[in-house]
């Protein structure tokens, strides 16, 4: 192994580090929204949490709209990402009917 290679793989290492800290991402949002849906919105904890919770998910989505979407644009041809459209508004549709409330896919 040489100096570069050595230096790759601890890249490599660091990429799954932080790969797993994006799921991390999601562990925080849901439990947050848990903790924010027990607690009245006139609790002083509530504003704080939700301010945590918003820039989660704000940071999230920057990171999806970034490197994720123009990979996918690369890595798909535009019938797949069209279907995978349809598949995923049919999944929200029933997510939102098991949770009873509306779907709200704008397009």
């Amino acid at each position: 192994m040489d100096a570069v290679a050595l230096l790759k793989a601890d890249h490599d290492k660091m990429r799954n580090l932080l790969a797993e800290l994006e799921f991390g991402e999601h562990r925080v949002v849901d439990l947050l929204m848990g903790e924010l849906e027990a607690l009245d919105v006139s609790d002083e904890r509530w504003g704080a949490k939700a301010l945590v919770m918003n820039e989660n998910v704000e940071h999230h989505m920057k990171e999806e709209e970034g490197a994720m979407f123009r990979q996918a644009r690369e890595a798909f041809e535009r019938d797949e990402l069209e279907d995978l459209c349809r598949r995923m508004e049919q999944r929200k549709a029933q997510a939102a009917r098991e949770m009873n409330t509306p779907a709200t896919a704008e397009r």
